[in-house]
C-alpha cells in the first residue's frame, strides 16, 4: 500500500476488515441453513419411509395387496414423494406406485426402511414362538422404497444463498458509505495539507492551509502554516542576501577578471625573468669564470716559481679562496639547471673504489687541518665496477663529507660502503654510503630543515664555518635523479649520520683486478692502530690481496706481540692518531721498531711531502697520508716486502694518475680567440711553453679572418665574443673553403648548461674546455687532438718559468697601459652625465685589471673610486674620482714599475 494515498488506505482499512466479516458470516450462516434444509430432508425421507414401513407390516406379512396399494396410494398425497416401493423379504415387489410428473426430476433422494415382524409372546409356542427368539432382533418381512423430490430443498437453498449474498453486499455497501464518509472527514484535511505541502515545495510560499479540523490536525494545519509564513520571510530575506550576494560576487568576478588579466601578465613576465634568470646564470657563468680560469691559470705558475715560505702560504690561500668561489659558482649553476630541469644524469662505466678514494684525497688535507681521522671502509661484498655518473656521485659525496668535517671539532668522519637491503633486477645492485660523524648533531627541529634550499640548520653556526645551505639541498635533488633515496640520522651531541642510496648497473665486462705476487700469501702484518674503524678498514684492504694480519689498539700491545718468539711478522703498518706527530717521541719509537729489523710503514693524518719525508727521515721505511688509497698502500707494501724493485721517490703519491707531460708540439700553430685579454695572455703562455706558435684574435671576425688565411693544427675558440660569436665563427670555418675546415676546434666556455655540449657539436666544435681550464687539461687536449708525443722528462723549469710569469706580467702592464686612454673617456663622459652605475661598472673593470698587473696604487684608487660610485655620496666621490685620474695620468706619464 505504500504507493496509495491516504484515502486510499482509509478505505482499505475500513472495507478489507468489512468485506471479510460480512463474507464469513454470510457464508456461515448460509452454510448452516443449507446444511439444516439438507438434514431435516434426510429425517423427513427416514420418518415417511418408517412410517410407510410400519404401516405395512401387517400387508406384507399376510401378502395383501390390495392393502399396500391403498397404503402405497395414500403416501403420494404427502407432498413431495415422487414413489413408494414395497417388497418382500426376497425383494419382490408387492406394491409400486408413482406420481405422474411432466418432466423427470433434476434431483431424487432415495430413502428405504427395513418391515420387521412385531415381537409377540405366545405362550402356546414357548418362549421362543413362532417367529423366532423375542429376545433377538425381529425377523425381516420386507423393505419399503421411498424417492422424495428434492426440487423444494434446492429452491429453498437458492433462497438462502440469494438473501446472503444480498445480505453481504448489504453489509459491504454499508461499509463503503462508513469509509467514504471516514475518509471524507479524514483524509481530505490531509490531501489539503499534502497539496499545501507541494505547493511549498515547488517554490509557492504564500500557499497556506484551510483550517477546519480539530485536535492533531488542526494543529498540524496551523503548523505549516506558520511554517510557510516563516518560510515565505526567509526567502525574501534570502533573496535580498543574494541579490547583494550576486552584486557582490558580479564585481568580485570582474576583480578576478583583472586578477587573472594580471596573473597572466605576471606569468608572462614570470617566463621571461626565468629566461632572463638563465641567461644571467650564463652571463654570470661566463663572467666569473673567464677571470677565475686567469686567476687560477696564474697562480699555479706561480706557485711553480721559487716563492718564500710567507709568499707560498699567501698565493696557496689565494688559490684556495679562488676553488671555494669556483664551487659556489658552481652550487648557483646547479640550483638553476634543478630549478629549470636542465640538469642530466650521464651513465658511463666507472670504479666506485677509485670515487670513493678521489673524494677522499680531497677531503683529506681538511680533516687533517681540523685533527680528525678520516676512514673509509668498503665492505667485501660490494661490487666495484659499476655504471652512472660518476661525476654526480663523487659531488654527493664530496658535500656529505665535507658537510660531515664541517660540523665536526674532534673525533672522525667515516665512509662505509655496503649493499642495501633494497630487492634489485639482474645485472643491477643497490648500495647504501653513509657519512658518520662525531660531530654536534641535530634536532629533530633541524633535520627538518635540512634538504631545502639557502637553508641551514644552525644559522649561526654555519655563518662562522661558511656555506650556503645549498649544498645538502643540490645532493638530495642529485641522488633522487640518480634513482636512490637520503636522508639523516642524528642525535643532539651524539653525531649524524647522512647517507643515501643508490642503484647502479653492473658492468657486464668488469676489468679484471692487477694480478698480486704469489708470495703475498703466507705473508703477515702487524697492525697498530688507535681507532678501531681505522684499524678495520686497513684490515680489509691488505686481507683483500692475500696478506694475513694482526690488529693492535696500543703500541704495548705491539711491543709484547714483537717480543714474543712465535710473533712471525714480515711488516709493521703503525697508524698515527691525529694531532700527534711528535718528531722526537716518534723518532724514539722508530728507533725502538728497527730494532726487530722489519719494516716498518707509517701511515699519518698529513698531504705535505715535506712532513712525510720528515718522518722518513726518523727512520720509517715508508709513510703515506690518512686514509692510504688501496693501490699505493699496496705498492708500499710490495716494496717494503722486497718483492717488486725499490722505488726512487722516498714516498707514495697519493694521485693514482700522475700529471700529464709536456707534448712536444715543436713547430705547431694554434690559434687563440677570446675577447678577454688575460685570458688570451694566459693561454697564449701556457701553451707557448710547448713550442707552439700562437696567433690571437680579440673578436669572431678577426678569428674567421686568420683562419680564411693561414692553416693552424688547433683553433681555441671562445664561445662568447663581440660581433660573431665562437658557434658562427666554427660553422663560418666548416662551411668554407680555407685551409681550416678539417681543423679541431676546442670551445673555450663558462656556460656548463646542459644541451650546450650537443648545440656546439652541431656547430663543428670537437670539444668543450669549461672555465677555468686548468694548464693539465689544456695539456691534455693538444695531446689528444694533436697526437704529440711527449718530451723526455718532460716538465716545466722553474727557472724559465719564473722567468715567463714576469715576462707576462710586464705584458699585461703594457697592455694596460695602452687602454687607460679608453678607460679615461667613458670615466669622464660618466661623471660629465652623473650616470654613477658606469662609472661604477668601468671602475670595477679597471680594478680587476690593476690587481691582475699588480698595480697596488690604481687597484685602490679604482676600489675606492667603484665604492663611492656605489655609495652615492658627492664628496667621497668627487676625491676618490680625481685620486683615479691622477694615478691613471701617473701611470701614462711614467713606467708601470714605478707606479706599482
Amino acid at each position: 500500500m505504500k504507493g496509495f494515498g491516504i484515502r486510499a488506505r482509509i478505505l482499505a482499512v475500513v472495507m478489507i476488515p468489512a468485506t471479510i466479516i460480512a463474507s464469513v458470516l454470510g457464508i456461515y450462516f448460509s452454510h448452516t441453513r443449507l446444511a439444516d434444509l439438507e438434514h431435516s430432508l434426510k429425517e423427513r425421507g427416514k420418518a415417511l419411509a418408517g412410517q410407510v414401513a410400519s404401516a405395512a407390516e401387517y400387508g406384507v406379512f399376510a401378502s395383501n395387496r390390495e392393502f399396500l396399494d391403498r397404503l402405497t396410494a395414500a403416501e403420494l398425497n404427502t407432498p413431495d414423494v415422487v414413489a413408494v416401493t414395497i417388497r418382500d423379504a426376497d425383494g419382490q415387489v408387492l406394491s409400486r406406485v408413482q406420481r405422474p410428473v411432466a418432466e423427470p426430476a433434476s434431483e431424487e433422494a432415495f430413502f428405504t426402511a427395513t418391515i420387521r415382524g412385531s415381537q409377540i409372546e405366545i405362550d402356546d409356542f414357548g418362549p421362543e414362538g413362532p417367529f423366532g427368539d423375542p429376545a433377538g432382533e425381529a425377523p425381516v418381512l420386507g423393505s419399503v422404497e421411498l424417492v422424495l423430490s428434492t426440487a423444494d430443498i434446492r429452491k429453498r437453498e437458492r433462497e438462502i444463498i440469494t438473501t446472503g449474498v444480498a445480505m453481504t453486499l448489504a453489509v459491504m455497501v454499508l461499509g463503503i458509505l462508513l469509509a467514504l464518509r471516514l475518509s471524507r472527514n479524514l483524509a481530505q484535511p490531509i490531501v489539503d495539507l499534502t497539496r499545501t505541502v507541494e505547493a511549498l515545495g515547488r517554490g509557492n510560499l504564500q500557499a497556506r492551509a484551510r483550517v477546519r479540523s480539530a485536535g492533531e490536525l488542526g494543529t498540524l494545519e496551523r503548523g505549516i502554516n506558520a511554517m510557510a509564513t516563516r518560510l515565505e520571510k526567509a526567502q525574501n530575506e534570502l533573496e535580498a542576501q543574494v541579490e547583494q550576494a550576486t552584486s557582490e560576487l558580479r564585481e568580485t568576478l570582474e576583480a578576478v577578471e583583472i586578477k587573472n588579466v594580471e596573473l597572466d601578465l605576471a606569468r608572462k613576465r614570470a617566463q621571461r625573468v626565468s629566461r632572463e634568470k638563465s641567461e644571467f646564470l650564463a652571463n654570470m657563468s661566463h663572467e666569473i669564470r673567464t677571470p677565475m680560469n686567469g686567476l687560477l691559470g696564474f697562480v699555479d705558475l706561480l706557485l711553480r716559481t721559487p716563492l718564500s715560505e710567507e709568499q707560498r702560504d699567501y698565493a696557496t690561500t689565494i688559490r684556495k679562496s679562488a676553488t671555494n668561489l669556483l664551487m659556489i659558482v658552481n652550487d648557483i649553476l646547479d640550483l638553476s639547471k634543478i630549478e629549470s630541469g636542465k640538469l642530466t644524469i650521464e651513465k658511463a662505466p666507472f670504479d666506485l673504489r677509485e670515487a670513493l678514494e678521489d673524494a677522499m684525497d680531497l677531503m683529506a688535507p681538511v680533516a687533517h687541518q681540523k685533527g680528525l681521522e678520516l676512514v673509509l671502509l668498503i665492505y667485501s661484498d660490494v661490487p666495484l665496477h659499476l655504471q652512472g655518473d660518476v661525476n654526480r656521485f663523487r659531488q654527493v659525496l664530496l658535500n656529505l663529507i665535507g658537510n660531515g668535517i664541517k660540523f665536526t671539532t674532534e673525533g672522525s668522519v667515516v665512509v662505509r660502503v655496503m649493499l642495501d637491503d633494497a630487492e634489485c633486477p639482474e645485472g643491477e645492485v643497490a648500495i647504501r654510503i653513509s657519512i658518520t660523524d662525531t660531530g654536534i648533531g641535530l634536532t629533530r627541529e633541524q633535520q627538518e630543515k635540512l634538504f631545502v634550499a639557502f637553508s641551514q640548520a644552525d644559522p649561526t653556526l654555519s655563518r662562522q664555518l661558511g656555506g650556503t645551505g645549498l649544498g645538502l639541498f643540490i645532493s638530495k635533488n642529485l641522488v633522487e635523479r640518480m634513482g636512490g633515496r637520503i636522508g639523516i640520522e642524528s642525535e643532539p651531541g651524539e653525531g649524524s649520520t647522512f647517507w643515501f642510496t643508490l642503484t647502479c648497473q653492473t658492468q657486464e665486462t668488469a676489468p679484471t683486478a692487477e694480478p698480486r705476487p704469489a708470495r703475498f700469501s703466507g705473508r703477515r702484518v702487524f697492525i697498530q692502530e688507535p681507532h678501531e674503524l681505522a684499524r678495520l678498514a686497513l684490515h680489509h684492504l691488505l686481507a683483500s690481496c692475500g696478506l694475513e694480519t694482526k690488529e693492535f689498539e696500543t703500541m704495548e700491545a705491539l711491543g709484547k706481540a714483537l717480543v714474543a718468539e712465535d710473533a712471525g711478522a714480515d711488516l709493521i703498518l703503525l697508524g698515527l692518531p691525529p694531532g700527534e706527530l711528535d718528531e722526537e717521541r716518534l723518532g724514539t719509537l722508530l728507533e725502538r721498531l728497527r730494532t726487530t729489523g722489519l719494516p716498518v710503514l707509517v701511515l699519518i693524518n698529513s698531504v705535505e711531502h715535506e712532513r712525510l719525508n720528515r718522518v722518513m727521515a726518523l727512520g720509517a721505511d715508508a709513510c703515506l697520508s690518512k686514509p692510504p688509497r688501496r693501490e699505493s698502500l699496496i705498492n708500499a707494501v710490495q716494496r717494503l716486502l722486497k718483492l717488486v724493485e725499490p722505488h726512487q721517490q722516498r714516498f707514495v703519491e697519493r694521485r693514482k694518475h700522475p700529471r700529464p707531460q709536456m707534448p712536444n708540439l715543436s713547430g705547431a700553430r694554434v690559434l687563440v680567440a677570446d675577447d678577454n685579454q688575460i685570458n688570451r695572455k694566459l693561454i697564449s703562455l701556457q701553451i707557448r711553453s710547448l713550442g707552439v706558435r700562437v696567433d690571437s684574435a680579440p673578436d669572431g671576425t678577426e678569428a674567421l679572418a686568420l683562419a680564411r688565411t693561414r692553416h693552424y693544427d688547433l683553433i681555441l675558440m671562445d664561445i662568447h665574443m663581440p660581433g660573431m660569436n665562437g658557434e658562427e665563427v666554427t660553422r663560418a670555418i666548416r662551411q668554407g673553403n680555407g685551409p681550416n675546415r678539417d681543423t679541431p676546434v676546442i670551445a673555450l666556455t663558462a656556460n656548463v648548461f646542459a644541451g650546450d655540449t650537443e648545440k656546439f657539436q652541431q656547430s663543428g666544435i670537437n670539444e668543450c674546455l669549461v672555465k677555468p681550464v686548468s694548464e693539465y687539461h689544456l695539456w691534455e687536449v693538444i695531446k689528444r687532438w694533436t697526437q704529440a708525443l711527449p718530451e723526455e722528462g718532460g716538465g716545466t723549469n722553474p727557472a724559465t718559468s719564473e722567468t715567463k710569469h714576469a715576462a707576462v706580467i710586464e705584458d699585461m702592464r703594457d697592455l694596460l697601459k695602452k687602454e687607460l686612454p679608453a678607460h679615461r673617456r667613458i670615466m669622464e663622459q660618466a661623471w660629465r652625465e652623473a650616470d654613477w652605475p658606469r662609472l661604477q661598472q668601468e671602475a670595477h673593470k679597471l680594478n680587476g685589471s690593476a690587481a691582475y698587473c699588480r698595480l697596488d696604487a690604481l687597484r685602490k684608487a679604482a676600489a675606492a673610486l667603484e665604492t663611492a660610485a656605489r655609495e652615492g655620496r658627492r664628496d667621497a666621490l668627487e676625491l676618490a674620482y680625481e685620486h683615479c685620474l691622477e694615478i691613471m695620468d701617473l701611470l701614462a706619464a711614467e713606467s708601470p714599475k714605478d707606479v706599482g
